[in-house]
């Protein structure tokens, strides 16, 4: 189906929308959260009255204030409270209501309904329902749904109940949504939404909504270094620089702001750095006793998985073993071209994420055991 086709199908559902949840995946990224974002103002900016929440279950204090550059990023929450609503309908055929008010005493909502012509009685309660208070879910970056995390294994019958616009740009997409807008030509979510907007609704590309997909751009692509940079993702970056995208301060926060703990932590990765030449896996470790030594939190971990992509232009994966504080070990990848699929390469250890992107924990609180653990499951997926 052709994209012009997709957009316009999913600016009627989105027109239909009163109250939009928007997530993105438990991975937290520069692309994810910059799309979430942008498109979230835009889509308040399409009409009047339209609601949005924005939701990631990874998202930290920690996310908030790195971002904290972006304009609405105190939105993102990283749960979903209240999902539910209480709907009561009273039969108004025979009477008009003049007033309603309520008040709540002694642990109980009383609502008070005064007529202004017939009688209510309790007869006049037809039914309660409780519904969602959502009644659409636009999923960004994720191949699959279990890329969210606890947001959708806590809320699946949600999730299963209510429509879902799924946009990304991975080819391992799962068609997941009843509205799929996947251009496998982009190289960011960032893209697709800026092309979604500036074709439906080129109004909404105001410099706070730019200034968002830019963002997802340029983390996406480290500055676009992506291989897979395209003339179509000029255009669309053109497009957003008209809108007003401040491009200075997104390259600022992104690329040049720099904790003397993020490089402390840096050069700890970089002196435990191994190779597999044939497959062009790069991995190295950090241990919680390299996090309290360097002055570094876990949120800093993405910044070195990029910068050894940066810098290591050959490799096909880069791997990163690290110690929580709990004493568990994880694991994150990043592929940057194609070649494997981070999601795939992860998922004989339960890790999730995109097939850019992933992240996996595991049982042991050996770090150098988990090392093992995690070259021998890459190894045998990366075929």
């Amino acid at each position: 189906m052709a994209l012009a086709t997709v957009h316009q199908q999913a600016l009627a559902a989105i027109a239909k929308s009163n109250h939009t949840l928007i997530c993105f995946p438990e991975a937290v990224s520069g692309d994810g959260v910059g799309s979430a974002l942008g498109l979230g103002m835009a889509l308040e900016g399409l009409r009047p009255g339209h609601q949005v929440d924005v939701a990631c279950s990874g998202f930290t204090d920690t996310h908030r204030q790195q971002y904290q550059f972006l304009p609405n990023v105190d939105r993102v929450r990283p749960t979903l409270a209240s999902i539910h609503e209480l709907t009561i309908r009273v039969n108004l055929k025979t009477a008009t209501v003049d007033a309603l008010r309520y008040d709540v005493k002694d642990d109980h909502l009383n609502i008070h309904l005064t007529p202004a012509s017939g009688e209510l009685t309790k007869e006049h309660i037809e039914s309660a329902m409780s519904s969602f208070k959502y009644d659409l879910v636009i999923v960004l970056d994720c191949a699959d749904l279990s890329s969210l995390g606890a947001l959708y294994t806590n809320h699946a019958q949600f999730f299963q109940s209510t429509p879902i616009i799924a946009i990304d740009h991975a080819p391992e997409h799962e068609r997941y949504g009843q509205i799929n807008l996947v251009d496998l030509a982009a190289v960011a979510c960032g893209e697709v939404c800026a092309a979604f907007l500036r074709d439906v609704s080129p109004a909404c590309l105001n410099a706070d909504v730019a200034t968002c997909l830019l963002t997802g751009i340029l983390a996406e692509t480290r500055g676009f270094r992506h291989p897979r940079m395209t003339p179509k993702t000029f255009d669309v970056t053109a497009a957003l620089l008209t809108g007003g995208a401040r491009r200075e301060d997104v390259v600022q926060h992104l690329f040049q702001t720099k904790t003397i703990g993020q490089l402390k932590l840096w050069g700890r990765a970089l002196s435990r750095l191994r190779h597999d030449p044939d497959r062009g896996i790069i991995w190295t470790l950090l241990s919680q006793g390299d996090f309290l030594a360097a002055g570094a939190v876990e949120s800093d971990l993405l910044d070195i998985v990029d910068e050894l992509l940066v810098n290591a232009p050959a490799a096909h994966c880069i791997l990163l073993c690290y110690e929580q504080k709990d004493g568990t070990t994880c694991v994150i990848a990043r592929t940057p071209n194609g070649r494997y699929d981070a999601a795939r390469l992860l998922a004989p250890l339960g890790g999730s994420g995109t097939p850019l992107l992933a992240r996996a924990c595991l049982a042991t609180k050996d770090l150098v055991a988990a090392e093992r653990t995690v070259l021998e499951a890459v190894r045998k997926s990366a075929v």
